[in-house]
């Protein structure tokens, strides 16, 4: 930003910060102040200010810039109003007593905007639902099981694959085939990866498909149909514990041999067929243990040690829509709470949609019971959903230390980048 400055009769010391407001005139985010000069008497200067914007996506519409000069007479405030793909902000005025010309310039504002000139979303990854509900009943999961279940069909495959891979709006890096329910309880499984399949035929370039199952229904004929779909890039295994009990008690409904016997004749299909899908088991441990694997059972150790990677994570509390007991103060997997307050919104908010059966889109991977609802792929597109009024309110209040203003994220810790 270049700020040029004429001292009509003696100012002192200048410094210069910008705020953006949207067309509701609701503040969006400000820049520290910096100093222009210690002191000026008279006479023209030419300012470059180095500024670091924060993590956030503008959108396409009419927006204020504020321009704040400081002297010792105060603050004034320029405003101009500009479209914010690649706009440029030129102003010259005399702002009175302790008099200054600014003209400020902003070069080529990058955005994922809703206009004409759209590039792409901040997204990075998809979920896509297969199945609202799930086959088992795990301690420490919210997920609502008195919802219908609810399948997701081939249309609303194809048309949120069309979008996210045609459409130029969307530059994802993988698609999780899975949120709140089992995957693999879709009567048609193989008939969807075949559309992924051919999907990612046609396109060359697809972004990095994944799977999370719990491993029960995992039997020898449906091993071989994810294998044969050329569809997965990578399956993950939701075994928690550290031992057969606690594996049994935190997955109610899961049978500790039949997800190990199942685990273990995929790897070994999957190496046989010679299509080799990487294999991971995301393990939850009860409250108190260590994030290592040298207290586990042998015979856990052994499951883990038979994939390609795993990853050992702490109870949490999902959204918060259900009190689950949890002590969160560990911190090494979701983040500060207090972050929010600093200017930083959930990163779930802002790289991740969920399509979910029915066609609904949320805004986050952790709310398995559609309370983060923001619009239907049915009626709008989804780049349309994602740069709509409702994600973007709940943006703001983020980056304006009110979190505990949105339902769905109230009670939730909420994960945060640096």
């Amino acid at each position: 930003i270049l700020v040029e400055y004429e001292v009509l009769e003696e100012a002192g010391p200048l410094a210069v910060g910008f705020s953006i407001f949207d067309s509701s005139k609701n503040y969006i985010f400000a820049t520290n102040t910096q100093l222009i000069d210690k002191d000026i008497d008279s006479g023209r200067g030419l300012h470059r200010v180095n500024i670091g914007f924060p993590n956030i996506t503008l959108f396409a519409g009419t927006y204020t810039v504020s321009v704040g000069l400081f002297n010792r007479n105060g603050t004034v405030y320029l405003d101009f109003k500009k479209d914010i793909v690649q706009f440029y902000i030129t102003a010259k005025k005399h702002i009175g007593e302790g008099a200054v010309y600014l003209n400020a310039q902003f070069d080529q504002v990058k955005d994922g905007d809703t206009g004409s000139n759209v590039r792409t979303a901040a997204t990075k990854w998809l979920n896509m639902e297969f199945a609202s509900k799930c086959n088992l009943r795990c301690r420490w999961c919210t997920l609502d099981h008195s919802k219908p279940a609810t399948f997701i069909t081939d249309e609303i495959l194809k048309k949120t694959l069309d979008e996210v891979v045609d459409s130029g709006r969307f530059e994802l890096d993988q698609i999780d085939l899975h949120n709140g329910g089992e995957t693999l309880l879709h009567p048609r499984l193989a008939d969807l990866l075949s559309v992924i399949a051919q999907k990612r035929k046609d396109r060359g370039e697809f972004p990095q498909v994944n799977l999370l199952t719990n491993a029960m229904l995992l039997n020898e004929d449906v091993a071989r149909k994810i294998v044969d779909s050329k569809a997965i890039d990578f399956i993950r295994f939701s075994v928690d514990g550290g031992s057969r009990a606690d594996f049994e008690d935190m997955r109610r409904g899961a049978k500790w041999d039949v997800v190990r016997d199942n685990i273990r004749r995929f790897i070994r299909i999957n190496r046989e067929a010679g299509r080799k899908i990487k294999t991971g088991i995301i393990c939850i441990i009860p409250s108190g243990k260590k994030n290592t694997t040298d207290w586990m059972e042998a015979e856990f150790r052994k499951l883990l040690a038979a994939v390609d990677g795993y990853e050992i994570r702490h109870l949490c509390n999902w959204d918060g829509s259900k009190d689950l007991g949890i002590d969160e103060n560990w911190g090494d997997t979701w983040g500060d709470d207090t972050d929010y307050k600093k200017g930083k919104a959930c990163k779930f908010l802002l790289k991740d949609l969920v399509v979910l059966p029915n066609g609904d889109v949320s805004v986050c991977c952790a709310d398995l019971n559609s309370r983060g609802v923001i619009g239907n792929i049915k009626d709008n597109s989804l780049f349309e959903i994602y740069a709509g009024e409702k994600r973007r309110e709940m943006i703001k209040k983020f980056f304006a230390g009110d979190k505990d203003r949105i339902e769905l994220c109230r009670s939730c810790t909420g994960y945060y980048e640096g």
